[in-house]
């Protein structure tokens, strides 16, 4: 009689990050699910200087999810509806003027570092 094929333990997936200066600051940005206690899309620590953004948003909302974010960093006094406004008003006429380009957005040449 064989014996049943042990589990394999499940290696961590390396979360994808990234790092940029802001005001002589570093803030990293990561790939994974914002560890929060509620369901979010993305998430900014300004004390640790870490955003975090859900993988799914990634999908669905890309340059607004990450206009979002960037924006807290950026204007941490700003309320959360000035926030949520820069967002959907990013997201509007970056999908406006991705259709006078082909459906492409074009990234700039700016160095983050």
């Amino acid at each position: 009689m064989k014996k049943p094929a042990k589990a394999q333990p499940r290696r961590k997936k390396r979360v994808p990050r990234m790092r940029f200066k802001l005001d002589g600051e570093w803030w990293t940005v990561k790939i994974q699910r914002p560890p929060d206690k509620e369901l979010c899309e993305g998430l900014c620590h300004f004390k640790r200087r870490e955003i975090s953004i859900h993988p799914q948003a990634l999908k669905t909302n890309m340059l607004g999810i990450l206009g979002h974010e960037i924006a807290h960093c950026v204007f941490p006094i700003v309320d959360e509806t000035h926030i949520r406004d820069f967002e959907r008003v990013l997201s509007v006429v970056a999908k406006w003027a991705s259709q006078h380009t082909g459906g492409q957005i074009t990234i700039g040449r700016h160095k983050a570092a």
